[in-house]
C-alpha cells in the first residue's frame, strides 16, 4: 500500500475514535448516571465528570394522626425524588469533554461561544479524518493533495501538543480518548512528511 493509503486507514481508525467522543460528551450531558468505559480509576484516566458520588433513595413518610388509631395514618408520602450527584474524580481535576478546552474554537475566540460553529473538538476531529480518508478520491492533482494533508496535519498535531499540555498541566487528568487521538495524529504528521518528501525525491530523480 502506498503511504496515502495508509494515511486513509489511521484516518479511519481517527474517526471511529472521534465518533466515540462525541457519543461520550453526549451521553454525559443527558445522563448523569453515565458511566464511559474512557474513565479507567485504576489507571487515573477520566473523560467525563466522574462517577455517582451520592445517592438519594426516596424515602417512604407516614404522617400519623390522634385520630386515626394506632397503625394507621394518612396516606403515604414520599420524599425526596432520587437523586444523583457527579463531583470531579479529585480536587482540582475537570472533566475533560465538559472543560472549556473541550471546544477549543470559542476558547480561542475564533468563534463565539455558543454558537452553532463552537463545534466540540471532537467533531472537529471527526471532520478532519472523514476528509483525509476520502482524500486519495478527491480530483485533485497529486501534489497539491499532500500538500494539503501535510498542511492539515501540521495543524492537528500542534492542536495535539497544545491539548496535550492543558490535560496534564493544567486539568491534570488521563484521558484515554485524548491520548489516542494525539498519537493518531502524531502518525499522520509523521507519514504525511514521508509522503510528501518521498514524491519530491521521485520527482528530482532524473
Amino acid at each position: 500500500m502506498g503511504m496515502s493509503t495508509w494515511i486513509a486507514v489511521v484516518s479511519g481508525l481517527g474517526a471511529l475514535v472521534a465518533s466515540y467522543a462525541l457519543y461520550v460528551e453526549f451521553m454525559a450531558a443527558s445522563d448523569p448516571t453515565f458511566e464511559a468505559a474512557c474513565d479507567i480509576d485504576w489507571l487515573g484516566a477520566s473523560c467525563t465528570a466522574g462517577k455517582i458520588t451520592c445517592f438519594t433513595a426516596p424515602v417512604v413518610v407516614r404522617r400519623h394522626s390522634p385520630a386515626a388509631g394506632m397503625g394507621r395514618g394518612v396516606p403515604a408520602a414520599v420524599r425526596p425524588k432520587p437523586t444523583f450527584r457527579r463531583l470531579p474524580l479529585s480536587p482540582g481535576r475537570a472533566a475533560v469533554f465538559q472543560s472549556d478546552y473541550g471546544r477549543m474554537l470559542s476558547k480561542l475566540g475564533i468563534v463565539p461561544s455558543e454558537s452553532p460553529l463552537d463545534l466540540p473538538n471532537a467533531a472537529i476531529g471527526l471532520v478532519f479524518y472523514v476528509v483525509l480518508l476520502l482524500s486519495p478520491s478527491l480530483p485533485l492533482p497529486p501534489a497539491t493533495r499532500r500538500m494539503g494533508v501535510l498542511a492539515g496535519s501540521l495543524i492537528s498535531a500542534a492542536a495535539s501538543a497544545y491539548l496535550g499540555y492543558v490535560l496534564a498541566f493544567v486539568l491534570h487528568d488521563f484521558c484515554v480518548v485524548c491520548v489516542t487521538t494525539y498519537i493518531i495524529n502524531a502518525a499522520i504528521l509523521v507519514m504525511a512528511l514521508i509522503d510528501a518528501c518521498g514524491s519530491k525525491a521521485k520527482a528530482k530523480t532524473p
